[in-house]
């Protein structure tokens, strides 16, 4: 190549020489860049990623791989996968690590076969989509694909989840295949499909045949399915669902009492829509059945079916315990029973101080529609710890809360009769549930002697309660209410003010008692009131500068949907709390 910038100029006028010179120097490049990356390629040997074990960087593709799951699931593997494509060690690692491949992905045969002899002996988790319709987002695997997984490989299956199941899918699936060899098997939901939920006397069977070899079996989901036995029940079984809106066979109560009875371990059980049969105390002989580690009880189904369910199921104290049932909207016999149920078992005589449960959360939802059935539903929460994977969301175990709705559309609103009956039935719930050490109250109603010092009387003074919302007709009765404290607690604090009074004073500048004396935050959304003459603005007033007087002013007050009010309103309250709230005069919340 020419040194000088002169003879650079001649040599550019030969094409030939010019396209040497730079082969030569791609050559150059290459041999450099060549060593860059082999000098790179030591510098990591020193890193300290490069010392760890390689069962510690197996565990950490492994939280990879969870974490990415969780935010990509619509990908057959995620995007986990690219961890491993660092680099050359870690790809070798990851393929040694068989745990890294046990969760197959039937949506795509191909890759499903490359994992099973990835996983090696590995246990495996296999989700099958059974999906009758090919051309929709996830296709249904070829049944060659998954047929050679359960002769080959479904004695190492550790979950087994098939969806959109029918009796032609398992007969194909299941045909000629002993199911005695999966003895890992620890995990099994079978979801038959919304459309096809005619499962035949065969399907039943080929259930069993399922559960035959299975026992080691801790988890049985059974969804959709309109037959099945007390047989798919296993007595060793942690956690047992069976959800089925549409069941229209179902065993005789006895086998069912009988299986259950069996299932002394339990720690989940939920039945939803099953439809069980109707059994009282008189009907049900022998002693009800006993699950001390029951942790989660979830029924669903009619009123009279869930009140008669819980008088031959027991349960401890300490249970999360969800009904939701559809009832008559007259108040019966059954609802009578479930609430004395109700009351015994979370009664304080019922157990002793050191394992009676602290309750943080009740929930009660019931909902009328005319022309049909009253929607019931409540939750009791205790104080655990170990259940947040039944909802996504924990902040219900946090605050001791309690929330009562009894409504029924605007435009349809029932007949005197039937909110009389509705009013007895929320009266009944109310005065049944745990109510103590709350704060947090919610009751809305769209009747107007639900929100009511008679409907609080039962809760004391609560006198942790921060927090009080109410949503419907606000009575002028009830906010006056709010301001007395109960007689036995307002008797017994006049008691000792006056024994610790020293001699000479007087008590006239002591602040009097007063109910919720903790509360920091109302919140008021009146639904009814279209005339501002009913709106209770003189007694909520009064309140406000009670508590205010009394050294226990509020620190935030929302008024939602408040008719008529005015600037003057706006601007008194604003004075009387911290922070005030209102949907029509937000320039004035500072």
């Amino acid at each position: 190549m020419p040194s000088s910038k002169m003879s650079l100029k001649s040599f550019l006028g030969d094409p030939e020489a010019v396209e040497e010179a730079r082969r030569r120097i791609d050559i150059e490049r290459a041999v450099l860049q060549a060593s860059l990356r082999n000098l790179g390629a030591q510098r990591n040997l020193y890193a300290p990623v490069a010392r760890l074990p390689h069962e510690v960087l197996c565990l950490i593709f492994s939280h990879y791989q969870e974490t990415s799951k969780l935010t990509n699931r619509r990908s057959p593997l995620g995007h986990w996968i690219v961890i491993t494509h660092v680099c050359q060690l870690w790809r070798q690692v990851a393929l040694q690590y068989s745990s890294l491949w046990t969760d197959i992905p039937f949506q795509s045969p191909r890759w499903a076969l490359e994992m099973l002899k990835r996983s090696k002996g590995a246990d495996l988790i296999a989700h099958i989509n059974l999906h009758p319709y090919p051309k929709q987002f996830q296709p249904g695997p070829s049944f060659e694909v998954v047929r050679a997984f359960m002769e080959k490989d479904l004695y190492r299956a550790k979950e087994l989840v098939l969806k959109n199941v029918t009796t032609t899918k398992l007969t194909n699936i299941f045909d000629n295949i002993p199911l005695t060899r999966a003895p890992r098997l620890r995990v099994l939901k079978l979801a038959q499909s919304y459309y096809r939920s005619t499962a035949t006397q065969d399907t039943v069977e080929l259930l069993n045949k399922i559960l035959c070899g299975t026992t080691n079996l801790q988890e049985l989901e059974v969804f959709h399915t309109s037959r099945w036995d007390s047989k798919l029940f296993n007595d060793a079984l942690t956690s047992l669902t069976i959800n089925n809106p549409n069941m229209k066979d179902r065993p005789p109560l006895s086998d069912f009492l009988d299986a259950l009875s069996q299932m002394s371990f339990l720690k989940k059980l939920r039945l939803l829509g099953v439809v069980l049969p109707a059994a009282s105390p008189k009907t049900h002989h022998g002693p009800p059945i006993d699950f001390p580690y029951l942790e989660i009880l979830d029924f669903s189904d009619g009123l009279a079916e869930v009140s008669s369910a819980l008088s031959y199921i027991r349960f401890p104290p300490n249970c999360l315990v969800r009904l939701q049932c559809d009832g008559p909207s007259n108040p019966n016999l059954q609802l009578s029973r479930m609430m004395q149920h109700m009351r015994e078992l979370y009664s304080p005589s019922n157990s002793s101080q050191a394992q009676q449960p602290r309750f943080v959360s009740c929930k009660v939802k019931m909902l009328y529609h005319p022309g049909s059935d009253v929607f019931f539903g409540i939750e009791v929460w205790p104080e655990l710890t170990e259940i947040a994977g039944y909802y996504p969301d924990r902040s219900v175990l946090k605050t001791p809360s309690l929330e009562f709705e009894l409504s029924w559309p605007a435009i349809d609103t029932p007949a005197e009769t039937t909110r009389r009956n509705l009013r007895h039935i929320f009266n009944e719930v109310f005065s049944a549930v745990p109510c103590q050490n709350l704060k947090v109250i919610s009751i809305v109603s769209n009747d107007v002697s639900v929100i009511s010092p008679k409907t609080f009387q039962s809760l004391g003074n609560q006198p942790d309660l921060t927090s009080l919302y109410l949503s419907g007709p606000i009575t002028p009765a009830f906010l006056p209410f709010l301001e007395q404290s109960p007689k036995e607690n307002q008797n017994s604090q006049q008691v000792q003010d006056q024994q610790q009074q020293p001699e000479g004073t007087s008590s006239a500048a002591r602040p009097e008692p007063m109910r919720f004396p903790a509360l920091q935050h109302l919140d008021i959304e009146n639904t009814e009131f279209e005339d501002a003459d009913q709106y209770p603005f003189p007694a909520l007033k009064a309140y406000l500068t009670k508590r205010k007087n009394n050294e226990c002013g509020l620190e935030t007050l929302c008024l939602a949907n408040p008719a008529n009010i005015t600037d003057e309103d706006a601007v008194e309250f604003k004075a009387l709390v911290t922070n005030f709230h209102c949907e029509e005069f937000d320039e004035l919340m500072i």
